[in-house]
């Protein structure tokens, strides 16, 4: 199966959403590649849209810190879809199934923070128990009565 992946800079168009709890987040992003004229002024082209779609620890991560105006990096897998809604209009989406999101440094300052890392809880019963039957060697031996000769 042939793949098509891409990397995108661009502008977040609106808020990351989510439809229920178990849906992907998903949001618009908008780029407009810039070019040189021969008089060296800098031009726009036509601005593209893509909806970006994130699964997952991503998407919670983008929900939580990504939103609209934000400039940022998308990468993940291009589709493109046809479609036709009731009133018989067509049209075609262009979708990223995003693997990583980023804020572009180059147009804004970001600060990380990193999740702290938890341990996976035992349950009780799971446990080890001290034994207070159990002695160690070394308590043996401070404890430890000399026969009488």
């Amino acid at each position: 199966m042939n793949e098509t992946w891409v990397t995108v800079f661009g502008n977040v168009v609106e808020d990351p959403g989510q439809r229920s709890h178990v849906a992907p987040v998903k949001f618009r992003l908008a780029s407009t590649p810039a070019w040189q004229a021969d008089d060296g002024t800098w031009r726009d082209s036509d601005t593209n849209y893509f909806d970006v779609v994130c699964w997952r620890k991503l998407g919670q991560n983008v929900r939580e810190c990504v939103r609209r105006g934000d400039p940022v990096i998308v990468n993940g897998k291009l589709s493109i879809r046809e479609w036709e809604n009731e009133r018989g209009q067509r049209g075609r989406s262009v979708e990223i199934d995003a693997v990583s999101v980023g804020f572009d440094l180059r147009r804004r300052q970001a600060f990380s923070q990193r999740p702290a890392r938890s341990l996976p809880e035992l349950p009780v019963s799971d446990l080890p128990l001290p034994d207070e039957t159990q002695v160690t060697a070394r308590e043996a031996e401070e404890t430890a009565v000399e026969p009488a000769a």
